[in-house]
């Protein structure tokens, strides 16, 4: 997985509205939706798994689940911008 510069942007931005310490990695791992989908969830960790695969970018680390990182071995996340502001995505 790639991340952008404008996704490390997006990432340093919400990890301070938040209030989630400087060296806090955004956690990418699976969970399910009420109707039993399998979704990507986006959290800060101080702690991520030994076994995430990491990725650095300007300051910014992304840990991905393991079991993802085959998965998302080709996906890109980035940015885009909306009316309501910045917000990160996941191109494949």
């Amino acid at each position: 997985m790639q991340v952008t510069e404008a996704a490390a942007a997006v990432i340093v931005s919400i990890r301070e509205q938040v209030g989630a310490p400087r060296d806090a990695a955004l956690r990418i791992q699976r969970t399910h939706t009420a109707e039993g989908e399998v979704a990507l969830a986006l959290a800060f960790t101080e702690e991520p798994s030994p076994w995430d695969a990491r990725l650095e970018r300007s300051g910014v680390t992304v840990c991905v689940e393991s079991e993802l990182e085959e998965v998302l071995a080709e996906a890109v996340l980035d940015a885009q911008s909306t009316e309501d502001g910045a917000e990160l995505v996941m191109r494949a």
